[in-house]
């Protein structure tokens, strides 16, 4: 049973978030059903998830558990759809038991890619290795060129076997896609892996955020008040949108991806959910004030442990694990802190004293 291997003892035992390992766990033992899912509040299985705790398997070295969660994720996510003269493999974005898929997730697609290419990188099994790339290769077949823009469209509707017009920011991988080029020395992955890391750095705003969508449609009905198809509804960025999309480009643009972290450092500790990208000022109303969610706190200790700000991570953690309250967290947020716990840990013990 995979639930079996949330019991585990952690690697290492230590300060800060690492105490709430065991009741993360147990709150996504809770959610997990005998069919591989876990489920939200409503009945739905995200593919996020599911793909977030297939990454947390294989950083915490957990290879059976990541096995099983592999076979589910084909069962359950997997689906395959006629692309000319073959078929590709997308993942469902999200699905909910006794109902058809409704739609491929490019964030999702590519996270699962990634967790595959991670197990083939560590344990060197080869089946992981094409399982990653034919899902790149799914994940690519949502690429378009049109009127000199170029894009991963966000889904791909199965039943209506159509397209969507526009992109999410939250779903580009030039990190991924250049080391997979880079391996298999293709330039399959490695001119994609370009055309993404230009895609993201034109979304970068002044002040540091990224814009969330990018949409050729609206660019075209607001010419006059829209530089660029990249924009944010309301006007509104949101710092732990932000830190995800920089964690894609850690490695490819560093300087973009710090410039992230210094626009929450610099409003640390109060950082609001969203900020006004006229201003800079946090933003105002019910919908968008207040604080971070946990997940998206995670993504942020994760962005500063894979630029190796060790401080930062620190202080993060230790402010999560001062106010963290395990059972009142969602699905999301308890895997995406396990990932980042996993991940702070490779920080370099000097890093982290400074």
């Amino acid at each position: 049973m995979v639930c079996l291997f949330w019991l585990w003892p952690s690697p290492a035992a230590g300060e800060g978030l690492e105490g709430f390992e065991t009741p993360l766990r147990e709150r996504l033992v809770a959610a997990f059903r005998d069919d591989g899912l876990f489920l939200r509040k409503g009945g739905d299985a995200y593919a996020v998830d599911h793909a977030t705790m297939m990454l947390y398997a294989v950083r915490s070295g957990r290879r059976e558990l990541f096995g099983d969660l592999a076979s589910a994720l084909e069962e359950r996510f997997c689906v395959r759809s006629d692309a000319g003269d073959c078929q590709v493999v997308t993942v469902c974005w999200r699905v909910r038991p006794g109902t058809p898929p409704d739609a491929s997730g490019t964030t999702e697609t590519f996270l699962a890619a990634a967790a595959y290419w991670r197990a083939y990188r560590v344990w060197k099994v080869p089946v992981y290795g094409e399982r990653a790339v034919s899902l790149l290769r799914g994940y690519l077949w949502h690429q378009w060129k049109s009127g000199g823009h170029w894009m991963i469209r966000n889904y791909y509707n199965y039943s209506e076997e159509a397209f969507a017009t526009n992109s999410f920011t939250m779903g580009y991988a030039p990190d991924l896609l250049r080391e997979v080029g880079e391996t298999l020395e293709s330039s399959e992955f490695a001119d994609v892996a370009d055309w993404s890391l230009g895609f993201v750095l034109a979304a970068q705003t002044e002040w540091g955020l990224f814009h969330s969508v990018f949409d050729p449609e609206m660019k075209s009905l607001y010419a006059v008040c829209m530089d660029s198809p990249h924009y944010s509804p309301n006007n509104l960025a949101k710092p732990g949108d932000s830190a995800a999309i920089a964690l894609e480009i850690t490695g490819s643009a560093p300087d973009a991806a710090r410039r992230v972290l210094s626009f929450i450092k610099s409003r640390w500790p109060s950082v609001a959910n969203a900020y006004s990208l006229t201003t800079g000022a946090p933003a105002q109303g019910k919908a968008c004030g207040g604080g971070m969610a946990y997940g998206h706190w995670a993504q942020v200790l994760r962005l500063a442990a894979a630029l190796e700000d060790g401080l930062f991570a620190s202080m993060v953690a230790e402010r999560l694990a001062a106010g963290l309250d395990a059972e009142s967290l969602s699905v999301w947020d308890s895997a995406q802190l396990l990932l980042a716990i996993e991940e702070s840990r490779a920080i370099p013990a000097e890093e982290k004293r400074r």
